[in-house]
């Protein structure tokens, strides 16, 4: 896979939000157990000074999350879309 398509995913039990901007090469957090909500993804800056993508959707499976990355030709992130749904 070409470097330009790499995209660095990582799981978090504990609040994302607060731990991205002490990161770096974190494209996409997926959190859980923090009992949070996210309707939307939200973003926060890294060490990189780049846009990490932050998403949880709660605990105890009570929401179902999905969320797709789109790429360029060239191998750029262009957008993502999201949605969840109740279980």
């Amino acid at each position: 896979m070409p470097e330009s398509l790499r995209l660095q995913i990582r799981l978090f039990k504990i609040s994302d939000v607060t731990l991205v901007p002490q990161t770096k090469n974190i494209d996409l957090v997926i959190g859980g157990h923090t009992h949070t909500f996210l309707n939307e993804p939200v973003s926060n800056t890294n060490l990189d000074r780049k846009q990490t993508l932050i998403t949880q959707v709660g605990w105890a499976g009570i929401w179902l999350g999905r969320i797709d990355i789109f790429f360029s030709d060239r191998g750029e992130k262009l957008l993502h879309t999201s949605n969840k749904q109740n279980i």
